[in-house]
């Protein structure tokens, strides 16, 4: 799907009216983790959905974050460079859109810390 496309038919991908601020600050709370995915071009959709461009290990491309008012849960749709959906995932918690989105883009599971450096 093409840019234009995309966003000629943006209320199909997104959800209900929401504060985009609140949803952005989660998103970037912790902002090590935020700036360690390569996130750009922060885009608000019509109040109605939040999205930026990523270039993480796991995923590159752009991640879209709607919201759903029944439920009272975000939802995290990634796209492709072209706009295409690669996958979403709903019914996430306010207090746990930042993990999500991190093991969706970033995280490694086999990650472990470099250890300090031994002095003799």
């Amino acid at each position: 799907m093409s840019k234009k496309d995309f966003f000629r038919n943006i209320e199909k991908h997104v959800g209900d009216e929401f504060n985009i601020q609140e949803a952005f600050n989660l998103v970037k709370y912790d902002t090590s983790v935020y700036w360690s995915w390569g996130a750009h071009n922060v885009v608000n959709l019509l109040n109605k959905g939040l999205m930026f461009k990523v270039n993480g290990y796991l995923h590159k491309g752009f991640v879209l974050v709607t919201y759903n008012t029944v439920p009272d849960l975000y939802s995290v749709t990634l796209l492709n460079g072209q706009y295409n959906e690669v996958k979403k995932y709903s019914h996430i918690y306010c207090d746990e859109l930042q993990q999500r989105i991190d093991n969706l883009v970033e995280r490694q599971p086999e990650y472990r810390p470099i250890s300090k450096p031994k002095f003799s």
